[in-house]
């Protein structure tokens, strides 16, 4: 099993290796929003979003990013209920908060910036 890795300035996306990982990412983070891509190399659209997911990493700092490739880590995908792609979930403290689906740049920075501007619902 690999350790689990938060992102770093260099990779501002952390690739989930296996699947076990998510779970020490989610207890890792504390009280830090976790960003979860659940997408898949033969998708044009999860292609279409590594840039703009890859930014959005880096504008937000206060934030982890990771990927979860379906077909590599289909039992945290199963687990996650991803069942499209690419599909994002956010988690504060393990919980997740937010999600939503589709390849849209647009919902990502909205998603995003209503979770850090009003916090999490399970405080």
């Amino acid at each position: 099993m690999q350790p689990a890795v938060l992102p770093s300035n260099e990779e501002p996306v952390c690739e989930l290796a296996d699947e076990e990982q998510l779970a020490e990412v989610l207890q890792q983070s504390g009280a830090k929003w976790v960003v979860v891509e659940f997408s898949a190399e033969w998708s044009a659209a999860c292609q279409a979003m590594r840039a703009p997911l890859d930014r959005v990493a880096l504008e937000r700092p206060e934030a982890a990013f990771c990927r979860v490739d379906i077909n590599k880590l289909p039992k945290t995908a199963s687990r996650e209920g991803a069942t499209r792609v690419p599909a994002y979930a956010f988690f504060w403290n393990g919980n997740r908060e937010a999600e939503f689906s589709g390849a849209s740049d647009r919902k990502l920075r909205e998603v995003m910036a209503t979770c850090i501007e009003l916090g999490p619902l399970s405080r």
